[in-house]
């Protein structure tokens, strides 16, 4: 408001200099003098534009009841929650359920896998009238609700009955695994209250078959506990399997808690082995994009000291005869600096060679050609676009030989001879290729056209390699496989051009098809009750019909006992206010209009310019 007063006391200042000293008009010039500094004033007002409290009347009341599945777990209140806010709205007033949305009630049952208050009391209050929360009071996003938006709010708390409860909260396990390797799942345990078994029992199933059971000590009082379960190699029949883990108490109160399920898939020995040496960019966003590409069975190992390995997917330590064993087996084999010592001959070898860790590396930014070689990769790689990929970062000089052929070249500075940067040869029983520079990693962390011309290259070149596709045509659609009970399941776009909108369907515990809308960053949504189902998008509009396997569990965090967040209060028992911004009140504008027109009038009757 400063800069309003200031204004203002100028305009008053200039146009009594103007009327009164240099016109010396007298009350005539007073006058106009007034005018202009009310409609500089007024001008100024709508600049900065104010706001101010002001009461909305007789507003219906809004009335937002919490729809999160805690509200229907055991011992919640959900039915005598329903009442109120139905007494609390009354003939006139709305009811709106909040959770992981806000809507307008319709489904009389709760269903949301979160408790989100924020966004419903905003968009409650922006309606006017009074506003009442019915809720059990575990808030998720408590801590970001601002002492405004609960002023005058009435918050009618109705907690669950703290019944005895044994919960399994986490259960941690590969998604791909080897016939030969062991799977260790890590499970996490809640108890609550005060049980009649001081001990459980945990089993884990794969259909009806029952693979492992294991007694547990309850501790005295309830809490959190972490145990591990080891399934031996051979257990798991190859395949993509459901993998169920349950927890049984005598006398727990919540059974839709105790079972977790898993999607695992067991796979004949890797087809593709990586191996590096040191570990790098270059080897980890190989593995990474890799995984998300090809359907068959992957190994990848780094070495951290001499000797010393371990797995780039579980983090766990290898001995170097495990590794020379799983490169003895794999199909193909891709290696990254030092680590091409262990592979052997007869083999399909992708090496990646370290420019900086060999003599003959040329430093500097190399760009790549856009004239792509005739080779036996150009078919796929011709079409990309070079000119959007980063600089490599330096190239090791090779000369093909014999029967060798280069895929890829690249100019140091875009100037001066092409040299080699993806090179091939076909030998009597076994295909290689050599990529001779360092750099390529960070295609694939810009994203967009160069992480397409990233996968497409890997893909390419592992499909010669293996004579055959290995590589699924680079899936350009993929989805979560296991969501909570509330929550929807996460579709994901991973091709070049996100589309607005195709259809999937589902096949399973129901069958339907619905529609997937993505956002900018190619991700879509789909909620779906509990079940296993089988989804597929339908080929159509030129997309791919790419298919995946999605469990809802009937597990949810809400059931489990967390704390209370929000407090009752009496709200203000009368309808809330609003902010009413000046520039909503259309009578200002006509007051700057009329009083610089009057001003205006004045002057010219008084035959000033």
């Amino acid at each position: 408001m400063f800069f309003v007063i200031a204004g203002t006391v100028l305009a008053a200042l200039g146009a009594g200099a103007i009327y009164l000293l240099h016109e010396k008009l007298g009350f005539a010039g007073a006058a106009m003098a007034g005018l202009r500094t009310a409609g500089v004033a007024a001008l100024l007002l709508l600049v900065v534009n104010p706001a101010r409290l002001v009461r909305s009347g007789d507003a219906a009341p809004t009335v937002l009841l919490d729809a999160s599945l805690s509200m229907g777990a055991s011992g919640g209140r959900w039915q005598e929650a329903l009442d109120t806010a139905r007494s609390r709205a009354g003939q006139s007033g709305v009811i709106w359920r909040f959770g992981s949305r806000v809507e307008e009630l319709r489904q009389e049952a709760p269903a949301d896998g979160r408790t989100l208050l924020r966004e419903a009391l905003v968009a409650a209050r922006g309606r006017g009238g009074p506003v009442v929360v019915v809720t059990d009071g575990e808030i998720e996003d408590a801590g970001l609700l601002d002492r405004s938006l609960l002023e005058g709010v009435e918050v009618i708390l109705l907690p669950r009955n703290r019944l005895p409860d044994a919960a399994l909260v986490e259960v941690a396990l590969p998604e791909r695994v080897g016939t030969s390797d062991s799977v260790k799942l890590d499970l996490a345990l809640e108890f609550y209250g005060p049980l009649p078994s001081d001990t459980g029992r945990i089993e884990v199933l794969l259909g009806e078959r029952r693979l492992a059971t294991r007694r547990i000590a309850i501790p005295e009082g309830g809490g959190l506990i972490r145990r591990s379960l080891v399934l031996g190699p051979g257990t798991l029949p190859p395949g993509t399997q459901l993998i169920g883990v349950s927890v049984g108490v005598p006398g727990d109160s919540e059974p839709r808690n105790n079972v977790r399920r898993k999607f695992l898939t067991v796979t004949a020995e890797p087809a593709i082995a990586v191996v590096a040496s040191p570990a790098g960019w270059e080897s980890r966003f190989f593995v990474r994009e890799l995984r998300q590409m090809v359907e068959a069975p992957i190994r990848a190992f780094a070495e951290i000291q001499a000797d010393r390995w371990v797995d780039m997917l579980t983090q766990e330590h290898v001995l170097t005869s495990e590794v020379r064993r799983v490169l003895d087996a794999a199909s193909l084999v891709v290696s990254f600096g030092r680590a091409s010592r262990l592979v052997g001959s007869g083999r399909a070898h992708w090496r990646w060679l370290d420019p900086s860790a060999e003599a003959s590396a040329f430093s500097g930014e190399w760009y790549v050609s856009e004239n792509v070689p005739s080779s036996p990769l150009a078919g796929r790689l011709a079409g990309l676009r070079w000119d959007s990929v980063p600089p490599l970062t330096g190239l090791v000089a090779l000369a093909p030989e014999g029967a060798a052929w280069v895929a890829l070249s690249a100019r140091l500075g875009r100037r001066g001879a092409e040299r080699g940067v993806l090179v091939g040869r076909d030998s009597p029983g076994s295909r290689t290729l050599v990529t001779a520079a360092g750099g390529l990693w960070r295609w694939a962390f810009r994203g967009g056209a160069s992480r397409e011309a990233y996968r497409t290259t890997v893909a390419a070149g592992i499909d010669w390699l293996l004579g055959a596709a290995a590589v699924s045509g680079a899936s350009r659609l993929a989805a979560t496989s296991a969501v909570e009970q509330g929550n929807p399941v996460v579709f994901e776009w991973r091709g070049p051009a996100v589309p607005d909108s195709f259809a999937v369907e589902f096949s399973g515990d129901s069958t339907g098809r619905a529609v997937l809308h993505f956002d900018v960053g190619g991700t879509a949504t789909l909620q779906l009750p509990p079940g296993v189902y089988r989804w597929r998008a339908l080929a159509s509009a030129g997309f791919p019909g790419d298919s995946g396997r999605v469990v809802v569990e009937e597990y949810s965090s809400e059931f489990r006992h967390r704390p209370i967040t929000l407090v009752p209060q009496s709200g203000s028992g009368v309808s809330l206010s609003q902010l009413r911004h000046l520039r909503e009140r259309l009578w200002m504008f006509a007051v700057v209009v009329l009083v610089l027109a009057a001003e205006w009038v004045w002057r010219y009757r008084s035959g000033l310019p």
